[in-house]
Parts: structure tokens; C-alpha cells; sequence
């Protein structure tokens, strides 16, 4: 099947595996343009699972390359949606980016508080 003929949901996969061989490869560009590509795939989709794991990879993404600012940006959208879910296995991780992040940022006040 061709990508563009694929559902939205089937396409977020493809690319999530690419932005994760990316990043196993230390091709950090590449990973960024890949989980950059697949979050309006997930939103199309309406699968908050996938959009999870997208917020989730981005995290980490940000906070390997040391864009602070934009993790502390993203960080709420993940942990809400944890939450909301009722992931909580995964929100703890979520909440520690978070509030690492925050710390990295100057912000001690509002990391005491997430």
C-alpha cells in the first residue's frame, strides 16, 4: 500500500519507527523531523494512545538535545493526557521530565508543585 493511501493511524506508525531508528542511530534531526511529522498523523487519527507515545518520544527528544524551553512547553500536554487517561504507570516519568525540565529552566517553585 502506498504511504498516501494509508489511514492517518498506519502512517503515525511508520513514522514513529522512522524518528525511532533515527534516534538509536543518533540522527537527531532526522528523529525530530519524524516525530514532528507524525503528531498532526495522531491528531488526525484521534488516537491518544499514539499521541502518547509521539508527546512521550518527544520528551525525551527535547530534553536529549537541551531545548529546555520547549520541554517545559510540551511537558502539560503529555502529562494531562496521562492523566486523563489514567496511565498511571507512565506518568510519573512524564511528571519527573517535567519538573526536570522545569528545574533546568530556573522555575524551582513550579517543579515543587507538579
Amino acid at each position: 500500500m502506498l504511504p498516501l493511501l494509508m489511514p492517518p493511524a498506519l502512517r503515525a506508525l511508520m513514522w514513529i519507527s522512522r524518528s525511532k531508528i533515527a534516534r538509536i542511530n543518533n540522527r537527531l534531526s532526522e528523529n525530530r523531523a519524524a516525530l514532528e511529522a507524525t503528531l498532526p498523523l495522531v491528531a488526525q487519527s484521534g488516537a491518544d494512545r499514539s499521541r502518547m507515545v509521539v508527546l512521550a518520544n518527544f520528551a525525551d527528544h527535547v530534553l536529549l538535545t537541551c531545548k529546555i524551553d520547549e520541554a517545559v512547553q510540551r511537558g502539560p500536554e503529555l502529562t494531562t493526557l496521562l492523566r486523563r487517561r489514567q496511565m498511571h504507570a507512565q506518568r510519573p516519568q512524564a511528571l519527573g521530565n517535567l519538573a526536570n525540565a522545569l528545574v533546568l529552566q530556573g522555575n524551582l517553585e513550579q517543579a515543587r508543585r507538579r
